[in-house]
């Protein structure tokens, strides 16, 4: 097995009494009663090393207190061997009796007036050296390079021809690392490549943090003529420090025996998120060698280091940003337009709560039981499939939101997220479009349905509170308040009215004078407090509708008035020309029930029975 090393220290009442390395499975406990242990020195026998560091007289603390096992260069396992003691942890829950982890470097244990710090070992022949600010959080749309160029390149008084040659291919490389955002493996690739061929190490890498502060290689790129790049370790000491200062920081130290008696230096820079939490980190590493007679990193070079590990944030910053637009246009295609989803994803806040004035459409596939019953499932699944997706299509043509979707019905808006200032106008021509398409799928569905395929369509104009009310799972964007629940009741009123599409007097006005409707009178619908005048949206101004509309909105002024007589030779004329017509024969009713009472005092709003 591959031997580790890390640094011990023990304190007791915040002084040092111990600092040695810790390269095998130490024991640390109180001095038992025949105990002649020396305080504070590794004593080795049976059945292994054990630092004794409290005396026997400090009863609270156990003679068998903590086992620990360097495993790695960056972790220590401890086991909690006393029977009553609990060790507190730095940052962690207390690690119990019996209990054993594996912890990252350094670690603090306490108990009682003893502290324990396993940390990286002391290299005496080098120091860590950092640039002077921490790193900056990235923007996904723009890399600000935080330092001067001419002052750190002395261009301001002496500009070489080198200086500028490295100048531009460090520009260069830097513009490829952003380019590389395409994809993130490429991406990560490039910015190890740049570390090598662009700043001169002999290894590149891209590190990411992991759950437990392990840090995982995503990317290498290694100098090809570069010997002995294999034998180079991580310096987890620099990497610790590197998360905890969130900031660049570089070391040269003395190699062991091992890395040949040659000199190493690595550098790592952190990679942030749009947080300022640390995600990984860009590293690079060198060893002498006949191009590099030092293995000093400058400080010049650090800086490139950090430039280039905030191309890499700023780049991973593009990409989650593009991934969870392209998540959220898919989420909204479902409901809008793929121009509208597209201005949405980038433009979330669109999607805030408030109140704003929109047009609201709800459709209603009429008989939908007795179809489905004639159907079977099969059938029908087919045929709802078909006619409920042409008419939202045909929405969609009209820049219609599809705010929801349930078995038979359709609700439709206009007028949000985006303004829409002509919203009820649209409304009113989607309607008439989708009323036209419902016959052509009736011609298509006859001979399978076995009855027409009928709609109606309800359209209200008014104030609603509009935004996502969806879940973190499930997003919903819809409406709410009167003007919605109105909407509906129009729908259903359509039943009574024997029409097509029924509008309110707030969308008739809204839509303007380019569209033909008939009056038919002021109703009352259930849960909204006051009467409202409905219209009959026709659309065509062809004569034989015009004079319809002028004959029938006498008629129902002299119902109104108390004019019955007058009313009823109205309604009588109309319906010679026009036998079928529901809101003619719906008023004739009302005026033979009045003609046929004694008491004629009456209230001409129509209450209908139900939504």
């Amino acid at each position: 097995m591959p031997s580790f090393e890390a640094e011990l220290q023990v304190y007791w009442q915040g002084e040092p009494v111990f600092q040695g390395a810790l390269s095998e499975e130490l024991e640390l406990g109180r001095q038992g009663r025949r105990d002649h242990s020396t305080l504070y020195q590794v004593q080795h026998g049976p059945p292994g090393a054990r630092l004794t560091i409290a005396p026997r007289t400090n009863t609270d603390l156990s003679r068998r207190l903590v086992r620990l096992v360097p495993v790695a260069e960056d972790r220590v396992e401890a086991t909690n061997v006393s029977s009553v003691n609990r060790l507190s942890v730095d940052g962690e829950s207390a690690l119990k009796p019996g209990e054993t982890r594996t912890y990252i470097l350094p670690v603090r244990f306490a108990v009682f007036e003893s502290q324990i710090v396993v940390s990286y070992p002391e290299d005496p022949g080098s120091q860590l050296l950092s640039l002077a600010s921490p790193a900056s959080p990235p923007s996904p749309d723009h890399v600000d390079i935080e330092f001067d160029l001419s002052a750190s390149l002395g261009l301001a008084d002496q500009f070489s021809s080198s200086d500028a040659e490295r100048l531009h291919n460090w520009l260069v490389g830097v513009t490829k690392v952003l380019q590389a955002a395409s994809g993130s493996k490429e991406f990560n690739k490039s910015a190890a490549r740049q570390l090598v061929g662009l700043i001169g190490f002999d290894r590149g890498q891209v590190l990411t943090i992991e759950p437990g502060q392990r840090w995982t290689q995503v990317a290498v790129h290694e100098r090809g003529n570069a010997s002995g790049v294999a034998t180079l370790k991580l310096n987890h000491r620099l990497l610790a420090e590197v998360l905890k200062q969130r900031r660049t920081l570089w070391e040269a130290r003395d190699a062991s025996t091992a890395d040949g008696g040659q000199r190493t230096a690595a550098v790592a820079s952190p990679i942030l998120d749009e947080s300022g939490e640390v995600i990984g980190a860009l590293y690079g590493d060198r060893r002498s060698s006949s191009r590099y007679a030092v293995a000093e990193i400058s400080k010049l070079e650090a800086m490139l280091v950090e430039a280039l590990a905030g191309g890499v944030a700023a780049g991973r910053a593009r990409l989650r940003h593009e991934r969870e637009a392209a998540q959220a246009r898919v989420r909204f295609e479902q409901f809008f337009t793929t121009e509208l989803s597209q201005r949405l994803a980038a433009t979330p806040d669109l999607l805030t709560c408030r109140d704003t004035e929109v047009t609201l459409l709800f459709c209603d596939i009429r008989r939908f039981s007795n179809i489905t019953e004639a159907l079977g499932p099969e059938q029908t699944m087919e045929w709802i499939r078909q006619v409920m997706g042409e008419l939202a299509d045909c929405a969609a043509n009209h820049d219609g939101v599809l705010v929801d979707f349930i078995g038979d019905e359709l609700m439709i808006m206009w007028g949000a997220p985006t303004e829409q200032p002509d919203h009820a106008a649209r409304a009113c021509r989607a309607a008439l479009e989708m009323s036209h398409l419902v016959r052509e799928l009736d011609d298509r569905w006859r001979d399978v349905v076995g009855q027409p395929t009928e709609l109606g369509f309800g359209i209200n104009t008014g104030v609603a509170r509009v935004g996502n009310v969806g879940l973190e799972r499930k997003f919903r964007y819809a409406p709410f308040g009167a003007s919605v629940n109105l909407a509906s009741r129009l729908q259903d009123a359509t039943k009574h009215f024997g029409v097509d599409i029924l509008i309110s007097e707030s969308t008739r006005q809204a839509a303007g004078d380019g569209l033909l409707a008939r009056r038919l009178g002021r109703i009352q619908v259930m849960n909204i407090v006051k009467p409202v005048d409905v219209f009959e949206l026709l659309g065509d101004d062809d004569p034989t509708s015009c004079s319809l509309c002028l004959e029938y909105e006498a008629a129902l002024a002299a119902f109104e008035t108390g004019s019955l007589a007058e009313s009823l030779r109205g309604l009588s004329s109309i319906l010679d020309s026009h036998p079928n017509d529901g809101p003619s024969l719906l008023l004739l009713s009302r005026v033979v029930e009045l003609l046929r009472k004694e008491d004629r005092t009456f209230d001409p709003v129509l209450e209908l029975p139900s939504k």
